[in-house]
């Protein structure tokens, strides 16, 4: 069954208050940023994020936004509790802001957006 305009936005809003809820620390040192990265640190945050991408991909029929909240919200927790370690530098939060379109992300016109500035494969560091 094809969801109305308002249907879809409605199945995406618990994602985008769960990341609008979600400070994200933007530390402004590199060197701090290297180790972290290469501590491995902030795992749960990047899988989080490749889910999500992976969502927008599927069919909006098959969109589990509970299951998309939970591990944000697991993340998030993770992501604080892992730079509550790292030494205190000069260190920025920033948010992030989830931008549906009305009709969802199956509409030809966004696709093209999609694969037009989307990446074609996942970048692994």
């Amino acid at each position: 069954a094809v969801q109305t305009d308002r249907a879809v936005v409605c199945s995406w809003t618990p994602m985008v208050e769960s990341l609008r809820a979600i400070d994200f620390p933007i530390d402004m040192n590199a060197q701090t940023l290297y180790e972290v990265r290469q501590a491995g640190r902030l795992g749960d945050m990047r899988a989080a994020i490749r889910w999500l991408a992976e969502a927008v991909r599927q069919s909006s029929d098959q969109l589990r936004p509970d299951h998309l909240v939970l591990q944000f919200t697991k993340a998030a927790k993770a992501m604080n509790g892992q730079w509550t370690s790292v030494p205190q530098t000069l260190r920025l939060i920033g948010n992030v802001e989830l931008s549906v379109p009305a009709g969802g992300f199956e509409r030809n016109d966004v696709r093209r957006l999609l694969l037009t500035f989307g990446r074609a494969k996942t970048v692994h560091s």
